[in-house]
């Protein structure tokens, strides 16, 4: 077994603080983009396309300004069989932006750890379930104790192996998704050859016999 050192999540962070909502675009000091947890789809990517402006205090902007490589915790939200705890990871900003009050900024220690390779430990954190034990409901809304999460314990290879994992879980990712749009492709297929097939419209072409085996 690899003998990696063992940091919390806190010592592994330069910055954590909570988001905020503001107000109406325009009615404060600057305008700025808000990413809310609505914006995070499947495997923790974000919907940079989705977030709404909003208004807030040029103070409030220097402590929360986004940047590239900032980890976004949903630490509220869910539902009575959503567990909250997913995580994005900011590639691209649209402009100014700062995340909600529903959600955390969390700014990796570079030094320390790949962005990325947090980013994939905390979301397979959350999908394995552990932190069912770390929330509280109220209102059918679940909250993170973001304290007690702070204190989880993150496996801490050198960057260059943690760089080598990252590329390894990359290039499944790329290989999940190209899967995925084959299969695409072949429902599209199937979708055509039934129309042709069931229309009586159009003589059945030979090249689907012979593209399926057909006698």
């Amino acid at each position: 077994m690899t003998d990696w050192p063992v940091k919390t999540l806190g010592d592994l962070l330069e910055v954590s603080i909570g988001g905020i909502w503001g107000s109406e675009a325009g009615e404060d000091e600057i305008d700025v983009f808000v990413y809310r947890s609505t914006e995070l789809i499947k495997d923790g990517q974000l919907k940079e396309e989705s977030t709404v402006r909003r208004s807030i205090t040029a103070r409030q902007l220097d402590s929360r300004k986004l940047e590239e490589g900032d980890l976004l915790l949903e630490k509220s939200g869910g539902g009575p069989k959503t567990p909250v705890g997913r995580v994005g990871l900011v590639k691209v900003l649209p402009g100014l932006s700062v995340c909600s009050n529903f959600m955390q900024l969390m700014r990796p220690r570079k030094d320390d750890v790949l962005p990325v390779y947090l980013h994939y430990f905390l979301n397979h954190f959350h999908i394995a379930g552990h932190t069912e034990d770390l929330q509280n409901n109220s209102t059918n809304i679940r909250n993170l104790k973001t304290t007690e999460y702070m204190k989880v314990e993150v496996p801490l290879p050198p960057l260059k192996e943690q760089k080598r994992i990252v590329e390894i879980v990359s290039s499944m990712d790329d290989l999940i998704q190209a899967t995925a749009q084959v299969v695409v492709d072949a429902k599209n297929l199937r979708s055509g050859l039934l129309s042709d097939l069931l229309s009586g419209e159009h003589e059945i072409p030979a090249s689907y016999d012979s593209l399926f085996g057909a006698t």
